[in-house]
């Protein structure tokens, strides 16, 4: 925020309720930004990662492993994203809510991401695996077929 306001791509008054504001506003790009930072995708690290636990398939991992590992999959990038966004939620920083979003379609994909909506905005889509953020409209064909499916399921964070 304080690079964007010096830069002037970014006013606000800079008052306590101004720079509240502010943040709130600006909150899904960072959270987004940086969970592509600490968890950067790929695949083939975090099945290593689960593979040198020698845990069974199926089972929990806790997202602390990842991140040390700064690594993960879509599931873990949007459970780090919208884990952030309830903690900043309980401090009373956050506008809106944030869901988790899964579409499961047997024997062919899965995939997740975190939906934002905040009253009076067109709803947010922000998938760090995908590297999207934007509205459904502008999701292009993954929106179409993934973020809109009738199988897709919608997970409140509070």
């Amino acid at each position: 925020m304080r690079t964007k306001l010096l830069n002037g791509k970014m006013r606000f008054a800079t008052n306590r309720e101004g720079v509240m504001h502010a943040f709130a506003i600006d909150l899904p790009q960072a959270l987004f930004d940086f969970t592509k930072e600490c968890l950067p995708y790929n695949e083939l690290s975090t099945a290593e990662i689960f593979r040198r636990t020698k845990m069974l398939a199926d089972s929990e991992l806790a997202l602390d492993v990842y991140l040390e590992a700064k690594t993960g999959v879509c599931r873990h990038m949007v459970l780090f994203l919208v884990g952030l966004f309830e903690l900043l939620s309980k401090l009373g920083l956050t506008q809106g809510s944030m869901s988790v979003c899964r579409c499961y379609i047997p024997n062919l994909f899965s995939h997740a991401w975190a939906r934002f909506e905040q009253e009076g905005s067109e709803a947010l889509i922000l998938d760090p695996a995908q590297n999207f953020i934007g509205s459904l409209e502008n999701g292009g064909e993954m929106g179409k077929f993934v973020y809109d499916h009738e199988l897709a399921k919608f997970l409140s964070a509070q």
